[in-house]
């Protein structure tokens, strides 16, 4: 997929013909065009987009949830409303490990969702759970799985749109950490969403490789892993000429507070290699901003939410839920 003008879009068609047999899927513009060759609704690499008067749409292989719901013999299920459970201290879980058949099964479809996560934050949290249990799964891992299943098979089509905007002024990154979330190791998840003015370009949930002792310090944790993707999409920005201030929003007040100052100040066992952050801060590389937990983005990769929160969150990073299915849509 190439991203040019029309013009130069048919030149480099051209010239790639004269050398190579070039499949040519049409040219995607907007709805209101009389270019020739041109389409409003592409398929590249089975991802379905859509070029409508409000923006551009994109959405994941169908076929991806239609197998992972037939795999786990989920049709016909009940749906339920989130894909991961808060855990608890006190929960017994099954420990008792899967077969060879079952094992290969677990890691097949483990590894369809986390592909599938990719274009889908919403499962972004509960693919880090079936992460853990690839090695030596057991059926607790099967449970966690197969609520996952049901989750998709009443949440089988979500849409991100990148809607119009007149103008780009910050590259925004939303930084949240959950404190001790897991409960075995006691270690604390990272989560971060990257947008370019209202459109969300990239989501992450990731580990806390340290054992953080306090929040104020799990969220500095995330910050740094937050302000490291954050300037990378920066640099990268720069290299096509769109030059952008980076933003970081939290909703720690500790958080913040550690990153904008010199030195470790009562943390003094925080390794001395994170404190680069601070440093950025102080020249002006990055700001930090306080928001609300309500609408921080990066919750949805950090903690079992209930339904409601789910699409909450979804509905202020532009994804949507929908009904039916793609006209471009492949089936099973």
């Amino acid at each position: 997929m190439v991203l040019t003008g029309h013009k130069d879009a048919i030149w480099l068609r051209d010239h790639l013909a004269e050398a190579w047999t070039v499949e040519t899927r049409g040219i995607l513009a907007p709805p209101d065009s009389n270019l020739p060759d041109c389409v409003q609704q592409l398929s590249v690499l089975n991802r379905l987009i859509t070029w409508s008067d409000t923006g551009i749409e994109l959405e994941a292989d169908p076929r991806h949830v239609e197998l992972i719901v037939t795999d786990l013999g989920l049709k016909g299920s009940v749906p339920v409303t989130t894909p991961l459970l808060k855990a608890k201290a006190s929960e017994e879980v099954d420990e008792t490990p899967l077969s060879d058949q079952d094992a290969s099964r677990y890691r097949s479809i483990a590894m369809r969702i986390g592909y599938l996560a990719s274009d889908r934050p919403d499962l972004l949290r509960s693919t880090r759970e079936l992460a853990k249990g690839l090695q030596h799964p057991t059926c607790h891992h099967w449970s966690l799985l197969k609520r996952i299943g049901r989750y998709l098979s009443g949440h089988g089509r979500l849409v991100q749109k990148f809607n119009n905007q007149d103008k780009i002024t910050e590259l925004t990154v939303w930084s949240d950490s959950d404190h001790a979330g897991c409960i075995r190791s006691r270690k604390s998840t990272s989560g971060t969403v990257i947008a370019l003015g209202s459109s969300c370009i990239d989501a992450r949930c990731k580990g806390q490789a340290l054992i953080a002792l306090s929040s104020a310090e799990a969220e500095f944790y995330g910050l740094i892993s937050s302000a490291s993707h954050g300037l990378g999409e920066q640099s990268m920005l720069k290299d096509w000429g769109i030059c952008c201030p980076l933003v970081i929003n939290m909703d720690a007040t500790s958080g913040i507070a550690i990153g904008s100052r010199r030195g470790l100040g009562r943390v003094k066992h925080i390794d001395t290699s994170f404190l680069w952050i601070q440093d950025c801060v102080q020249e002006g590389k990055i700001s930090l901003r306080k928001r609300s937990t309500q609408e921080m983005w990066a919750d949805l990769m950090t903690k079992a939410s209930e339904g409601p929160r789910i699409k909450q969150l979804l509905d202020l990073m532009s994804f949507e839920f929908k009904s039916g299915s793609h006209p471009l849509a492949l089936r099973v």
